[in-house]
């Protein structure tokens, strides 16, 4: 979601106006009115702003991979990475997640931008763990 967020935010000016939602839409082959436009800000942007940040981008992105993926979903994808923890306690440690980022699935991560990753999305894991049980109930504490 980072990296849609700053590709979207052409400006790098930490919001999405509706100028750069518009342009997204051109460039998706969509098109779209002021009016549509103006709707879609409006129903995200809780704020008011007339800007989407990037806690609200998410916010709504999250919602609608939540109708599609539920909690149960998540923690068994966590839990695949949990074996080497004999007490399977609901924690990844910051390697593992560094790891899962680089070595799996077909948009592997450099390092170091693994670690920024996880650094915006879960500051916490900078501690050395990550309590994804918690992660979970926040994720899905609007549904």
């Amino acid at each position: 979601m980072v990296e849609i967020f700053s590709l979207v935010d052409v400006d790098h000016g930490g919001t999405i106006s509706k100028d750069e939602l518009a342009q997204l839409m051109k460039t998706l082959g969509l098109r779209a009115s002021k009016v549509e436009l103006e709707t879609m800000v409006n129903e995200i942007d809780v704020g008011g702003t007339g800007e989407i940040d990037f806690e609200t981008f998410v916010a709504a992105m999250s919602k609608k991979v939540q109708a599609s993926m539920t909690a149960e979903d998540l923690r068994k994808a966590f839990k695949v990475f949990d074996n080497d923890d004999p007490s399977h306690d609901g924690t990844l440690g910051m390697q593992t997640l560094v790891q899962i980022l680089t070595d799996w699935g077909d948009n592997r991560l450099p390092k170091d931008e693994a670690e920024d990753l996880i650094s915006q999305v879960a500051p916490q894991a900078h501690s050395g763990i990550f309590d994804y049980k918690q992660f979970i109930r926040m994720y899905f504490s609007d549904s």
